[in-house]
């Protein structure tokens, strides 16, 4: 019998695990644990218009973005302008403008109240949004991909709500786990995930 991969994070106790890779990748971003109730994993990025940090599997693509589920819980800084995004991508840097490698994301946007599915393949990227407003509430978001389209779904009232399914920029080839925060205004802010789970089909 073959065991696909199976990913499961809760982003709990005092550090984030070795095989995670952080990486600052414009001005000054940190990641921490946060202390909290429901607290997570948090990048905070530096009041530098266009800082940015991220974690990702140091590139170990483990997971088919034609055939794969991803679920993530995050929450986004609602003070100052943070854009933050989770879920599977061929490599980094995708949160900042969301054209560098193959993924599928599930993202915030504090200046739009909105939360995005994006998607990109070899010929372009685009987004949908939800048509849910975040709130500073955590957001809890699946996705799923076959190859014909990538679905997504917002965990609302107890049960997976279908907001999204989208047949644009389908992503192909192997992906790793992903999250990242960005600061696109000169002002301190942050990003926050608390779960992640990442399966093939």
């Amino acid at each position: 019998m073959a065991y696909k991969q199976h990913f499961i994070e809760w982003f709990s106790g005092k550090q984030l695990p070795s095989y995670w890779d952080f990486t600052q990748i414009v001005a000054t971003a940190t990641g921490a644990m946060y202390d909290g109730v429901d607290g997570g994993y948090r990048i905070t990025t530096s009041a530098t218009s266009g800082a940015r940090g991220e974690i990702d599997f140091g590139d170990k693509r483990q997971f088919d973005l034609a055939s794969s589920e991803c679920i993530v819980s995050i929450r986004y800084d609602d003070t100052n302008y943070s854009r933050v995004m989770a879920g599977l991508v061929a490599g980094g840097g995708t949160v900042e403008n969301q054209t560098t490698s193959n993924h599928y994301t599930f993202g915030l946007q504090s200046n739009e109240n909105l939360s995005y599915l994006y998607t990109k393949d070899s010929s372009g990227n685009s987004s949908t949004d939800s048509g849910v407003d975040p709130l500073t509430n955590w957001q809890t978001a699946k996705m799923a991909s076959n190859g014909s389209d990538v679905k997504l779904y917002l965990f609302e009232s107890g049960s997976w709500s279908l907001k999204v399914t989208k047949t644009t920029n389908k992503p192909t080839g192997n992906g790793q786990p992903y999250f990242g925060q960005w600061a696109p205004t000169a002002a301190v802010s942050w990003g926050e995930i608390n779960y992640m789970e990442c399966y093939n089909q």
